[in-house]
């Protein structure tokens, strides 16, 4: 059974999540075990169109993973590290996506932006069906010129699943799917992009 779910400033994306006790990632039944490539977000799940209302630039200051935990997976209490830091992915992403929405990512931009990963994790339990639910979370603030915070906004993307079995070359699909949801709510936030083109 599949199950979405619509937050304020995300939505549920599903895709088939496979992970058989991950022990092809290296994983084990219990304990901290396993590496896996941050997987990259596939950016051309979302449906990005110009807009026509201008375009915009922008410099990134700092892009951090501020994440409780390390892990990128969890399995009955298996956690499954990533074998690189997930930032370079999320950033190459989310200025793909601003990009397309006119809003031009310059070291000389007036306004700066910071990011933090807040959530990006896939959790995979075992019952009468296998269930997996990954979350993604990106938190943005935005500075005027003379370095005063004008704006900030939390973006989210969750993908939840439910079946009798599952396999593990969809793991990265899950996690990738739940991050590109949260970079698509960036394209949809009117104000921010109002903000971005404004200067």
């Amino acid at each position: 059974m599949i199950r979405l779910t619509t937050r304020r400033i995300g939505s549920a994306v599903l895709l088939a999540l496979c992970v058989p006790m991950f022990a092809a990632c290296g994983g084990r039944s219990s304990g901290v075990g396993g590496r896996i490539a941050p997987p990259a977000v596939n950016v051309a799940r979302i449906e990005v169109q110009p807009d026509g209302n201008g375009s915009g630039s922008v410099s990134i200051d700092q892009f951090e993973d501020t994440r409780p935990g390390t892990e990128l997976a969890a399995y009955e209490g298996s956690l499954v590290q990533p074998e690189s830091d997930i930032v370079p992915n999320v950033r190459t992403a989310l200025t793909t996506v601003l990009e397309k929405k006119g809003i031009m990512v310059s070291d000389t931009a007036p306004l700066v932006i910071g990011v933090e990963i807040r959530e990006w994790k896939v959790n995979v339990s075992r019952g009468f069906q296998t269930k997996a639910e990954a979350t993604a979370g990106v938190f943005i603030r935005v500075f005027d010129p003379a370095n005063k915070l004008i704006y900030s906004g939390l973006y989210r993307g969750n993908a939840h699943l439910q079946q009798s079995s599952m396999k593990e070359p969809e793991l990265a699909d899950v996690l990738s799917t739940s991050m590109s949801e949260a970079l698509a709510q960036v394209t949809r936030d009117g104000p921010l992009l109002q903000l971005l083109r404004s200067f």
